[in-house]
């Protein structure tokens, strides 16, 4: 595993390239594996999501940033609708699809929870399904998230539901 100032380093880099070349606007992410190897390992993705998260959090009131950093967990996807099926961290382990966790930088006001119509270079979907979830009760309360989001959609040119997790603040 590798130091925290390391991480905080690749996070950082990360998000001042997102700011600065429009990678905010391409929904530019910075899935955890890349900020730590050890963070390949599906076990350790909710722990090296939280903590990643963290760090971009820290970094972004550093800077005193007015974005919001996102924490989104993919969760799998079937041909009919799944829902919230999860109550739990171990749930919601049980859930995530082949896809490391991911950070995400957003414009306020413009977070895909919000953004009615689909933001400009997002493919339209159908099917949206929006839950507000409480972090607390699912996290903890050491997470400094101000929402958490439940989305479900149905891509229009794909045959299956997508999920996600986002965790914000």
């Amino acid at each position: 595993m590798i130091a925290r100032e390391a991480k905080r380093s690749v996070i950082e880099n990360w998000m001042r390239s997102s700011i600065q070349d429009g990678g905010i606007e391409r929904f530019d992410d910075l899935h955890i594996d890349q900020i730590d190897p050890m963070w390949r390992s599906r076990s350790s993705w909710i722990a090296g999501a939280l903590q990643a998260y963290g760090l971009a959090v820290e970094l972004r009131d550093r800077f005193l940033l007015d974005i919001v950093v996102a924490l989104a967990f993919s969760l799998r996807s079937g041909e009919e609708a799944l829902g919230v099926n999860f109550g739990t961290l171990s749930e919601l382990e049980k859930e995530l699809d082949w896809s490391p966790p991911s950070l995400y930088l957003f414009h306020r006001g413009q977070e895909p929870w919000r953004a009615s119509p689909p933001a400009q270079g997002v493919a339209p979907v159908a099917d949206l399904f929006i839950q507000r979830m409480d972090a607390a009760s699912l996290f903890g309360t050491a997470v400094r998230a101000s929402e958490c989001y439940f989305l479900e959609f149905k891509d229009l040119s794909s045959d299956e539901y997508s999920r996600t997790l986002f965790l914000a603040g």
